[in-house]
């Protein structure tokens, strides 16, 4: 079984990690609009950027038609957000955001960390056996 298929030119947007990682980048842009103005061009910027690369590369990969360009680029999305956990830790740590916002967010980070790791695996297994 394919997990692209070819005439389904929006067809990402049923995708649930899509979804998830559209969800997550909404929020995170509202963490980010929260962080002090002298970190507009470092942190902010920085992690605007690498939420934005999560659900893009779902996109990006979607659109090539081959599993394993998928699949290479839902690592680059696993990494980007692994990055955007990290980042927030961070701005946790440094007391640039809240409690509630860091603890708010860091369940669907989670949650999205593990879908993508099972769909990155079930497309590996898919090309493995043709």
């Amino acid at each position: 079984m394919k997990i692209i298929k070819q005439n389904q030119a929006t067809g990402y947007r049923r995708l649930a990690i899509y979804q998830k990682a559209d969800q997550l980048a909404h929020g995170v842009y509202k963490i980010a609009k929260k962080l002090p103005r002298e970190e507009m061009f470092g942190l902010s910027s920085q992690l605007k950027r690498a939420v934005l690369s999560v659900p893009t590369n779902i996109v990006e990969g979607y659109a090539r038609h081959s599993d394993q360009a998928f699949k290479n680029f839902l690592a680059i999305s696993y990494s980007s957000l692994v990055e955007v956990e990290y980042l927030l830790y961070f701005t946790y740590q440094e007391n640039l955001v809240s409690q509630d916002d860091f603890k708010g967010i860091q369940p669907q980070i989670e949650e999205l960390e593990k879908m993508l790791w099972q769909f990155i695996s079930k497309i590996k297994k898919d090309i493995a056996q043709r």
